[in-house]
């Protein structure tokens, strides 16, 4: 090197070293010069530059040479690395040979933000064990680069933010700045590539160091090679990250002092430690997981509920119009949140499931990171393996939260909430409802803190991603308007209709635990008022808790107030990790939330089945569902088999034979049996009978099997829920089917049911209804007469009137009940339940089908008795819920007094 002394030191001044900045090379002969020119330039004073390479015949050495004296920094030393050649053995070399405070790494391809030094080497001397150059935090940019690599970056870090607190959203970038004392206390453990900057990253945030992050910019480098080489690199990557989540264990990281000085590291840990924290944290992830799986796993056969479900897999995969062809709350992703088993739609789901489940398990785990005992964190997963609340409305409630209680920029998290929002609505009403109500609060927040373009902007981004699906599954927009209305009436008629009472009024506790939560709520912070906000996360939570006790407790019965009993347990956990700091008030809250979990598991335990039972079917549910994960093959091979078990044991051969390739529907709520047999379905637009809530829905049923589209074929097996009176359910449709179908053949309990030529029934539009027979009112607690209007079928309409006192308990838990007593001619008393909604339509009355074979009966042909008189036995309740008088109206039915010939 002429004109230059030999050996490592180049040129020299003399003056304190501030820090030392650490450049691995290799080959960057191209780049060398612009590269010492630009840090010449632009650090700030008091650095020395140590260039640390592998091989004495490297490039970037031969061009370092022959630069002009005055294009070279100041301080410049040649770092040899004698060990095994490779980036992450140069790095540590050149740290070693650090003699400044501070050490920053930095590459010699010019991609680094140099003009950031200077800020890094000060948050470092401010305290800082770890200053990193973030291109992902807010006003950092990335240009350039392969876009997997970038990708990878991002996720991992903002993954490990989320997850484990860490106070940077870049910690795989090379570029950072670091204080020398903890680079001689903390051993480097990487084997290879830069994975060293993740790693000592990861590791000052366990050690409760401070971590700091100052927003850069990279650019992709304009000469020379890469020397990234992601495949072979990834797996030292992941073990590092993976490493970080050992946070998920350890308690909150104690808050910086107000001088901006690091926290009290915590005590070092031995490697035998970290692995096992290691592995607890990787359970701490899996468990639940597991817990948030829903696969494929529900074979449909003679059952009400897998019934429906499996339906709404056939109605995406046969094109049906929702709102026309088909009214239901489910939307057109309904089939997508069952776990009812169809072979087409196999892959779909269990891709959606995972998916769903990796969300939830996120937004859990940094629920699981923010609390602060271990035991909470436990008990938190422990409760989610048990039975986990509403997997839609929990995951969305913590993503609105965690928006909410954000200070900084909400853009991201506001849009996130709303695509959220829209993926939910897309599965069905409810959760739009939910949804819609929870989005709210974040518009008013992004509007307020960005103005109304975001909100206007986050709103239309989940409008979208409902619409979307939509149009995705075939549905027509003009379809929208039907599907609400048709949607609407069954969640208006439900809360009459569907309401069960139990004996017990656990209601009443599930009052009291939503106050419980409020009032903790509010003692954590969530109903602070912010300047120029609204207590919104407060209000959140509030919209929620309402609307899982309306849907628990319209219908007291295990399916529904679980699920609420189960939320509320989670949110009594949860709910330290969700509010803003408060450690004060925190401390004051913490006895309301065990008691509101305590409370909350003891009723879980009440309402449900015995615990030992219920355990045994949840781990048989969650072996399936991880066995579909592991094994997806053997996993779909096993429901296969279980299929194929079913269809032999509700084989209709005769029948099925009859009815070949026309279309058929089924009544009234078993249509798994249709499923099984391979049969076309061709279904009624409210295709479960029981869901025929209100006049209007059950006119849709009538009009369907009066009109041309009516199948020919209809496979009967009559089912009434909740102890109704059998003719309720789709009562005029079943005045239609008894006037225009005949029964032509029955196997294992089902009646076959052929449609007859309408010129024997006396034109193509029969009458459903004759002449008035009686029309009057008469009391509650009166008997109503149904004898001496002569012989021949006869059919009743009600009118039962709420009284306010009725309307508010109908919209907090649902109708009171109604009982009634019908006496028949052959002395018998039946005790069965009138639904108000559904006896404003007319319904068959005589002959008296008091119990579901009766009806069965009456469609082989076979005589019933005769209704003698009909007198509601209303509690005290019922009394107050309704007035007293009750409209009604008996109709002659003409149309069926001589039944139809069969058709040919």
């Amino acid at each position: 090197m002429p004109g230059r002394p030999d050996g490592a030191r180049l040129t020299g001044e003399a003056m304190p070293l501030r820090y030392s900045v650490v450049v691995p090379v290799r080959d960057e002969a191209e780049t060398i010069g612009p590269f010492l020119r630009a840090i010449h330039t632009t650090l700030p004073p008091g650095y020395e530059v140590l260039l640390a390479y592998d091989d004495e015949g490297d490039s970037t050495l031969t061009a370092l040479a022959a630069l002009p004296l005055d294009e070279i920094p100041p301080t410049i030393r040649r770092i040899h690395n004698a060990g095994r050649p490779g980036p992450k053995e140069a790095i540590e070399a050149g740290m070693k040979a650090a003699r400044a405070p501070v050490v920053v790494v930095m590459m010699a391809d010019l991609s680094d933000d140099l003009p950031k030094v200077g800020r890094m080497v000060e948050l470092v001397e401010q305290g800082a064990a770890v200053a990193c150059a973030s291109r992902y935090a807010p006003g950092g940019r990335q240009i350039g680069g392969p876009w997997l690599k970038g990708l990878l970056s991002r996720s991992a870090g903002h993954l490990l933010h989320w997850l484990s607190d860490l106070p940077t959203s870049d910690p795989t970038n090379s570029f950072k700045a670091y204080s020398r004392a903890f680079l001689e206390r903390t051993p480097i453990e990487s084997r290879a590539g830069f994975s060293l900057a993740l790693e000592l990253t990861v590791k000052a945030h366990l050690a409760g160091e401070r971590v700091a992050e100052v927003p850069a910019t990279w650019l992709d480098r304009r000469g020379g090679a890469s020397k990234f080489k992601l495949l072979r690199w990834l797996p030292e990557y992941l073990f590092w990250f993976a490493w970080g989540l050992q946070a998920l264990l350890l308690p909150r990281r104690p808050a910086t002092d107000s001088a901006g000085g690091a926290a009290a590291a915590r005590r070092p840990r031995g490697a035998l430690t970290s692995r096992l924290r290691l592995a607890g944290a990787m359970l701490l992830l899996a468990l639940p997981f597991a817990a948030w799986l829903d696969l494929p796993r529900e074979i449909a056969g003679d059952e009400l509920d897998p019934s429906w479900r499996r339906a709404l897999g056939q109605t995406f995969l046969h094109d049906l119009r929702l709102g026309d062809e088909l009214v239901f709350t489910g939307g057109p992703l309904a089939f997508l949140a069952t776990a009812s088993f169809d072979r087409a739609l196999y892959w779909p789901r269990l891709l959606w499931g995972i998916g769903w489940a990796v969300l939830a398990t996120l937004l859990t785990a940094r629920v699981l990171a923010g609390l602060p005992h271990l035991a909470w964190r436990v008990a938190l997963v422990g409760l989610l393996l048990a039975g986990p609340p509403d997997r839609f409305l929990f995951p969305l409630l913590l993503a609105v939260l965690f928006t909410l209680r954000d200070d900084g920029p909400m853009r991201r998290g506001a849009f996130g909430c709303a695509l959220l929002a829209g993926v939910i609505g897309a599965l069905n009403l409810a959760g739009l409802w939910s949804a819609v109500a929870l989005l709210l609060p974040v518009l008013a927040r992004a509007g307020s803190r960005h103005g109304s373009r975001t909100a206007v902007a986050v709103a239309a981004a989940g409008i979208a991603t409902f619409v979307a699906p939509w149009m995705l599954a075939g549905q027509p927009l003009d379809g929208l308007r039907p599907f609400f209305a048709g949607a609407a009436q069954l969640t208006s008629g439900y809360a009459g209709a569907m309401s069960l009472t139990s004996a017990q009024a656990e209601w009443r506790f599930g009052l009291l635990l939503v106050g419980l939560l409020l009032i903790a709520a509010s003692r954590l912070g969530l109903a602070e008022r912010r300047p120029g906000s609204a207590p919104l996360a407060f209000v959140a939570l509030a919209l929620v808790l309402g609307l899982a006790f309306r849907h628990a407790f319209v219908r007291q019965d295990v399916e529904h107030m679980a699920p609420f009993f189960s939320l509320t347990a989670a949110l009594a956990l949860a709910l330290p990790a969700l509010a803003p700091p408060a450690a004060e008030r925190r401390r004051g809250a913490f006895g309301l939330l065990l008691a509101a979990a305590a409370l909350s598991l003891v009723l879980l335990a009440r309402v449900g089945p015995p615990i030992a039972t219920k355990m045994s079917d949840r781990g048989d549910v969650l072996l399936d569902n991880v066995t579909g994960v592991v094994r997806p093959f053997r996993h779909l091979e096993h429901l296969l088999e279980r299929e194929a078990a079913m269809r032999s044991a509700l084989r209709l051969p005769q029948l099925a034979a009859a009815i070949g390739r026309d279309p058929v529907d089924l009544f009234t709520v078993k249509q798994g049996v249709l499923f099984l047999n391979d049969l076309a379905w061709r279904p009624r637009p409210v295709f479960q009978s029981y869901a025929a809530f209100t006049p209007q829905l059950a006119e849709l049923n009538r009009a369907f099997l009066a009109g041309p589209h009516a199948p020919d074929w209809l496979l009967v097996r009559w089912s009434s829920i909740d102890g109704r009176l059998p003719a309720l359910e789709d009562g005029p449709a079943l005045l239609e089917l008894l006037a225009r179908y005949r029964a032509v053949g029955e196997e294992k309990g089902y009646l076959l049911m052929r449609r007859t030529s309408p010129s024997t029934v006396g034109g193509t539009s029969p009458p459903r209804l004759g002449r008035v027979l009686w029309r009057g009112s008469f009391r509650l607690s009166e008997t109503l007469s149904l004898s001496g209007f002569g012989d021949g079928p006869k059919a009743l309409r009600l009118h039962l009137r709420p009284t306010l006192y009725g309307r508010l308990v109908g919209a907090l838990l649902g109708a009171r009940e109604l009982a009634a007593e019908l006496r028949t001619d052959d002395g018998a008393t039946t005790v069965v339940r009138i639904v108000p909604s559904m006896a404003e339509s007319a319904f068959l009355i005589d002959p008296a089908a008091r119990r579901d074979r009766d009806l069965d009966r009456l469609l082989r042909g076979e005589p019933l008795p005769h209704p003698v008189s009909l007198r509601f036995l209303p509690t005290p309740r019922a009394r107050a819920s309704y007035r007293p008088e009750v409209d009604a109206e008996l109709f002659a039915l003409p149309a069926l007094a001589s039944p139809p010939n069969p058709g040919n």
